[in-house]
C-alpha cells in the first residue's frame, strides 16, 4: 500500500450521537431527585459534590414522605443541544532531570517533537527506562514498578523527573513526576507495548478511554450510589439494632415481651395500654410491697426448722441409749467377768508348770504366748499342716531341728491346742456378748440434750429421770470399757418408764417441724407472689417512664424501614435501569465506533480478520476478539498478533480523537519487511493528529519512519540512544542513525594526512593504512550516494526509481577509470582484509595516500561541477 493510498483510505468522521439526550430521557422517566441530580451532572459535567448531594437526598426523603417539608415538582429536562464535548489537546514538550530510573544517566533531555519523535538504540542502551517514565505517568495497563540502578552501591535516589506539557493553546508547564502511577493530565496518554500485545488480542478488555459525555452516566450512577449510601447510612442511625431499654426491666414480666420485640410493627396502643395511668396509690403499694417481701425474707423460720430437727434427731439419740441401758443385764456381766478371770488363771498356772524355768529364755508370761500363736499362725499360712518333723528347718532361723528342737515346737502346738486355751477362748465371747451396745462416744448427744433442755423454763418434766439415765449409761460404759466388775446396784434407773414420756416428746417436736415447713411454704409462696406483683408494678410504673422515648425509637424505626424500602429500590431499580440506558449510549458511542475503527486499522495494517464481539457487565462496554471460536494467539502467527493488536490499540486510542500522546516501544518486533513499511506507514499518518514517540532498536523501522520526513524535517525529531561504561540512556539529538557520507569521510582523511606530516615514519605507515581504510569506504559511499544517487541504500528497503533519472550515466566510464584501481589498492593495504604473502611486506606511504585521495577529490569536484 503506498502512501498516498493511505492517506485516501482515512475513513469519514462520525456523525455525533446522542448519549446526552439517552440520559434526559432516563432521568425524565425518574422521580424528581433523579432529575435533580442529572441535571447538576449535565450542567458541570462533574461528579455531584457532597453539599449538592446532601440537598438532593433531602428532596428524595420529602419526595418519599419522609420528611415534614412540602416536596416541590422538578420539571422535566430539555434535551440538549450541541455534541460531545471535546478535550483539549495534550503535547509532551520535554522529559528532564531523570534521577533513580534504573541506570540511566542523569542530566540528558528529551524535546518531543509535536508530531513525530524516533528514540533509536541498541537493545540495553536504555530507550526502555525512558519510556518506563512516561508509561508510569500514565497509568496505563501495562506500567512495571520503576527500580533503581540494580548494580548500584550506594543508596539511589527515589524514581523522579520532570515534565514539560502542553494543554490547548496554554503556554507550557512543568510537573514533578515523583514514581506517581497515574498523573494528570498524562493519563490521557496511551502507549503500546510488548505487554500489550496479548492484552489487546485475547483479553476481554474495557476501554481505557470513556467519552466525556459517556462519564456522564458514571458520575450520575456515583452520585445515585451516594443517595444510596445517605439512606443507608440514616437507616443505621434510626434502626433499633441495639434495644437500650431491655435491661430497664425484669423478665418474666408481662412488659418485658413487649419491650425485647420493640420494632416498627410495635402496638403503640398496646403499649400505653400496658403502661396505664399510676396514681398515688401505685407509689403507696409499691413501699408496701418492698416491706412485706424485705419480711417474708428473713431466715427466721429457717433457724427454728434446723433446732427443731437437732432436738428431734438428739432424742431419737436419747431414746435409743435408755432401750439400752433398759436391756444391759449388769449381773450377767459381772458373772462372765468372773468366769474369764477365773479361765486366765488357771491357763497362766498351767502354762508355767507345763514351760518350767530352763525350758525357755525367760518367763512364761504373756508376752512369750503371743510369740508361740504369732509363730502357729505362720505356720498355717505357710500350710505346713504336717510340721514339724526332724530334719525340717525352724521356721525362723531355718537351722535344721534337731529331735530336741521338733519335742519343743511340738508342745508348743500341743499347749496352744488345749483344753484350757478353748475355755479361755469361750469365756471371752461369752463376756463380749454381755457388753452393752453403747459405749462412751454413744452418750455425748443425749448428754447435751439433757443440758440444753436444763436451761428451758419451765423444763420438761422427765428431764430429771432423762438425767440419771445418762449419769448410769457413762458409769457402764466406762466400767465394761475397762473390763471392771460393776457394783451391784439399779443401773437402769427408771429407764423403763421413761421412754413412754420421750417418744410423746420426739412426736411433738415432729409436730413442730411438719407446721414450721408448712409455714417455710406458705410464707415462699406469699414472697414469690408479691415479688412477682413488685415487679409488674414497676415493670409498669418504668414503662410509663420512658414511654415517650420508647414511642420515638418505634417512630425512628418505622422511619428507617419505610427509608430502607426505598434506599433498596434506588440500587434495585433506579441504578438498574440507568446501567441499561447506559448500555445503550455506550453501544451507539463507544461500541460502534470503535468497529469501525477497528476495521479500518485491520486494512490498513492488513491485519488478518477476526471476529469483534462485545459484552456488556456491569453497565460497562468491553470486546472480545475470536479466530473461529478460539483466542487470536492460539491461531496467528507472532507477526499477525502484532498487527492485530496494533490495530485494536490505534482504533481505541482514535475514540479519544486528537487530543493526547501515543507511545510505541518496539512496535515492529517479529514483523517482516512488508509489515514493517506499513506499521511506519501507520505510523507516519497518525502522526498529522496526533503526537507519536516511538522507541525502537530496529534500524530498517528508523530509516523507514526518517525517510518519510526528508521534505519535511522540522515534523521529526530523531535520538541516538547509547550507554557507556555501565551508564545508560545517554541521549544525542542527530540527523539520523549513524550513515557514512563523502563529506564525512574526507573530513577523516583530511585529518589523519594533517596528523601524519608530523609523525615518525612508523607512525606514518599505520596512519596510511588506516586512511586506505577511510579511502574504500569513501569509494563505497560516493558511488552509492552521490554516484548513483541514492537509488538503492543500504537499510533502505525500496529502490528509489524516481530518482533512477539523476544518474550521470556518461560520467560513470570516468569515474569507473579513477576509483577501481585505487579501490582495489585500498583493499590490499586495510587490515580487515587478509592478503597473500608477497602483499604483506609492501606497506604504503603517506605521500602515495596523498596522491590517490587528491585524485579521488578531483573526481568528485568534476562530478559536482557536471550537475
Amino acid at each position: 500500500m503506498s502512501d498516498v493510498e493511505v492517506q485516501e483510505s482515512e475513513s469519514p468522521a462520525l456523525e455525533p450521537l446522542g448519549p446526552r439526550k439517552v440520559l434526559v430521557d432516563w432521568a425524565n422517566g425518574q422521580d424528581g431527585w433523579a432529575r435533580t441530580l442529572v441535571a447538576e451532572v449535565l450542567v458541570t459535567g462533574r461528579p455531584v459534590a457532597q453539599d449538592k448531594l446532601d440537598e438532593i437526598y433531602e428532596l428524595f426523603k420529602t419526595e418519599k414522605g419522609l420528611s415534614p417539608a412540602q416536596a416541590e415538582e422538578v420539571p422535566p429536562l430539555a434535551t440538549p443541544e450541541g455534541g460531545a464535548e471535546e478535550e483539549e489537546p495534550l503535547l509532551l514538550v520535554k522529559l528532564k532531570d531523570v534521577q533513580g530510573v534504573n541506570a540511566l544517566a542523569e542530566g540528558h533531555e528529551i524535546d518531543f517533537n509535536p508530531h513525530m519523535t524516533v528514540l533509536f538504540g541498541e537493545n540495553g542502551a536504555g530507550k526502555t527506562g525512558y519510556a518506563r517514565v512516561l508509561k508510569c505517568a500514565a497509568g496505563v495497563r501495562t506500567a512495571e514498578d520503576i527500580l533503581p540502578n540494580a548494580h548500584a552501591t550506594t543508596a539511589a535516589p527515589e524514581p523522579s523527573a520532570t515534565i514539560s506539557y502542553k494543554l490547548g493553546d496554554e503556554d507550557p508547564e512543568e510537573v514533578g513526576w515523583q514514581n506517581e502511577r497515574g498523573l494528570s493530565p498524562f493519563t490521557r496518554i496511551s502507549v503500546f507495548d510488548a505487554p500489550a500485545v496479548l492484552l489487546h488480542v485475547d483479553n476481554e478488555l474495557g476501554y481505557v478511554y470513556t467519552p466525556a459525555d459517556l462519564a456522564l452516566f458514571k458520575h450520575c450512577s456515583d452520585a445515585i450510589r451516594g443517595i444510596a449510601d445517605l439512606a443507608a447510612a440514616e437507616v443505621g442511625r434510626h434502626r433499633l439494632t441495639v434495644n437500650p431499654f431491655l435491661p430497664r426491666f425484669s423478665r418474666g414480666t408481662s412488659i418485658y415481651p413487649l419491650i425485647e420485640s420493640l420494632s416498627a410493627a410495635t402496638s403503640v396502643d398496646d403499649l400505653k395500654a400496658a403502661a396505664g395511668k399510676p396514681n398515688g396509690n401505685a407509689a403507696k403499694r409499691l413501699d408496701q410491697l418492698r416491706s412485706e417481701i424485705a419480711a417474708l425474707g428473713g431466715n427466721t423460720l429457717e433457724e427454728k426448722l434446723f433446732a427443731a430437727r437437732t432436738r428431734q434427731s438428739s432424742l431419737r439419740d436419747l431414746i435409743g441409749l435408755v432401750a439400752q441401758v433398759s436391756e444391759f443385764n449388769a449381773g450377767a456381766y459381772n458373772t462372765a467377768l468372773s468366769a474369764l478371770e477365773s479361765a486366765q488363771s488357771e491357763y497362766r498356772r498351767a502354762r508355767t508348770e507345763l514351760f518350767k524355768e530352763g525350758d525357755l529364755h525367760g518367763e512364761a508370761d504373756d508376752e512369750w504366748q503371743t510369740f508361740i500363736a504369732a509363730a502357729e499362725e505362720y505356720r498355717k499360712h505357710l500350710g505346713e499342716d504336717d510340721y514339724p518333723h526332724e530334719a525340717d528347718r525352724c521356721l525362723y532361723c531355718r537351722q535344721v531341728l534337731d529331735k530336741s528342737g521338733v519335742s519343743v515346737i511340738q508342745r508348743y502346738r500341743s499347749f496352744l491346742d488345749d483344753s484350757l486355751a478353748r475355755q479361755v477362748t469361750q469365756a471371752q465371747e461369752r463376756l463380749t456378748s454381755q457388753l452393752p451396745s453403747f459405749d462412751e462416744a454413744s452418750v455425748i448427744e443425749p448428754k447435751a440434750l439433757v443440758e440444753r433442755l436444763g436451761l428451758i423454763d419451765p423444763p420438761p418434766s422427765w428431764l430429771d429421770e432423762a438425767r440419771k439415765v445418762i449419769e448410769n449409761a457413762e458409769l457402764i460404759a466406762k466400767t465394761c470399757g475397762k473390763r471392771s466388775a460393776l457394783a451391784e446396784a439399779d443401773l437402769q434407773g427408771g429407764a423403763g418408764e421413761l421412754s413412754p414420756q420421750l417418744e410423746e416428746a420426739r412426736a411433738a417436736e415432729a409436730k413442730t417441724i411438719e407446721d414450721i415447713e408448712q409455714q417455710t411454704k406458705d410464707r415462699a409462696k406469699a414472697l414469690e407472689t408479691r415479688q412477682k406483683e413488685l415487679a409488674e408494678l414497676e415493670a409498669r410504673l418504668e414503662l410509663h417512664k420512658q414511654l415517650p422515648a420508647i414511642l420515638s425509637s418505634i417512630e425512628d424505626a418505622k422511619f428507617a424501614a419505610k427509608l430502607d424500602t426505598v434506599g433498596k429500590r434506588i440500587s434495585n431499580t433506579t441504578l438498574r435501569s440507568l446501567t441499561e440506558a447506559s448500555k445503550v449510549a455506550s453501544e451507539e458511542l463507544v461500541n460502534h465506533n470503535f468497529e469501525n475503527f477497528f476495521e479500518e486499522e485491520c486494512r490498513l495494517l492488513r491485519a488478518p480478520s477476526v471476529q469483534l464481539e462485545f459484552q456488556g457487565r456491569g453497565g460497562r462496554a468491553e470486546r472480545r476478539k475470536a479466530v473461529a471460536r478460539h483466542r487470536p494467539s492460539a491461531i496467528l502467527s507472532e507477526g499477525e498478533v502484532k498487527c492485530l493488536a496494533i490495530a485494536d490499540f490505534l482504533a481505541e486510542c482514535r475514540l479519544r480523537g486528537a487530543c493526547a500522546p501515543m507511545i510505541f516501544d518496539d512496535p515492529v518486533t517479529s514483523l517482516d519487511y512488508r509489515r514493517l513499511k506499513e506499521v511506519a506507514n501507520r505510523l507516519v499518518l497518525l502522526a498529522e493528529t496526533h503526537q507519536v514517540i516511538v522507541f525502537t532498536h530496529n534500524i530498517w523501522l528508523t530509516t523507514e519512519l526518517l525517510s518519510r520526513y526528508e521534505d519535511k524535517k522540522t515534523e521529526c525529531t530523531y535520538y541516538t540512544v547509547r550507554d557507556q561504561d555501565d551508564v545508560k540512556g545517554l541521549v544525542s539529538h542527530e540527523a539520523g542513525p549513524r550513515q557514512d557520507s563523502p563529506a564525512q569521510l574526507g573530513k577523516r582523511i583530511n585529518e589523519l594526512l594533517n596528523t601524519g606530516k608530523k609523525a615518525e615514519p612508523t607512525v606514518q605507515e599505520a596512519l596510511a593504512e588506516k586512511g586506505y581504510e577511510y579511502i574504500r569506504s569513501w569509494c563505497e559511499a560516493f558511488v552509492e550516494q552521490e554516484l548513483l544517487e541514492k537509488v538503492t541504500q543500504r537499510y533502505q528497503p525500496n529502490v528509489m526509481m524516481t530518482r533512477l533519472s539523476n544518474i550521470k550515466a556518461d560520467f560513470i566510464p570516468e569515474a569507473q577509470a579513477v576509483i577501481d584501481p585505487i579501490f582495489e589498492k585500498a583493499c590490499r593495504f586495510m587490515g580487515g582484509h587478509s592478503q597473500p604473502l608477497e602483499q604483506l611486506n609492501i606497506r604504503p606511504s603517506l605521500s602515495e595516500l596523498e596522491t590517490d585521495w587528491k585524485a579521488l577529490q578531483d573526481l568528485r569536484t568534476k562530478w559536482l561541477a557536471a550537475e
